[in-house]
């Protein structure tokens, strides 16, 4: 995937944001926190890598938390994640906040463009759904090759993955966020994108 740097928007600092696959969020995670950490549970390592879903700011919270208690084995870690509280709660360290990154990233991408704007509110209302084009086109009353090109810039702030068969699904960490996006109750405003920045999406969409 190509990366995408997030310009500043209202003091947000530029982040890059590009997925890692399992090796090299192990080897993220092993220059934080130890190797022979993580190869004491290699299970429950594997299991943070999936929880953590490649995102490298997940990763480096995941890791700063386990480098700063020492004493923490690994499973206790995914322990905490897993307990059903909220993951993005969990993610969080210091200055670095998965949640916070995301609503930055939709932010920007719907300062750019409205339309994927209102296309990622559309698929945050159903974020385990897959997603079609053309469908997304006749709820949203734009042309299929309108949608596509709003889909694919969610992809590239990666907020959105290629599901094949022309359809998009959110990857694991957003559609976390976006399912709290779900439980915001509609004001005069709509519905805001929980972080920071605040953004109102559907006073976007005209």
């Amino acid at each position: 995937m190509a990366r995408r740097a997030l310009g500043n928007l209202d003091g947000v600092r530029r982040v890059a944001l590009s997925p890692l696959a399992e090796p090299g969020a192990r080897e993220l995670l092993a220059a934080l926190a130890g190797p022979e950490r993580l190869a004491s549970d290699p299970g429950a390592t594997a299991e943070l890598i999936g929880l953590c879903a490649g995102s490298v700011l997940a990763l480096r919270v995941a890791g700063s938390r386990l480098a700063t208690w020492p004493g923490m084995p690994v499973a206790a870690l995914v322990g905490e994640l897993t307990a059903g509280g909220s993951t993005l709660d969990l993610l969080s360290y210091d200055d670095l906040s998965v949640r916070a990154s995301l609503a930055a990233a939709v932010a920007v991408v719907a300062s750019e463009d409205e339309v994927a704007g209102r296309l990622f509110e559309l698929l945050a209302a159903c974020p385990e759904a897959p997603a079609a084009v053309d469908r997304a086109a006749a709820q949203l009353g734009e042309s299929t090759e309108r949608i596509r090109r709003a889909m694919e810039g969610l992809v590239d702030a990666h907020l959105v993955a290629r599901g094949g068969a022309a359809r998009y699904r959110l990857p694991a960490l957003v559609r976390d966020y976006a399912a709290e996006l779900s439980t915001v109750p509609s004001g005069p405003a709509s519905r805001l994108v929980r972080g920071k920045p605040f953004l109102t999406l559907s006073s976007r969409s005209g």
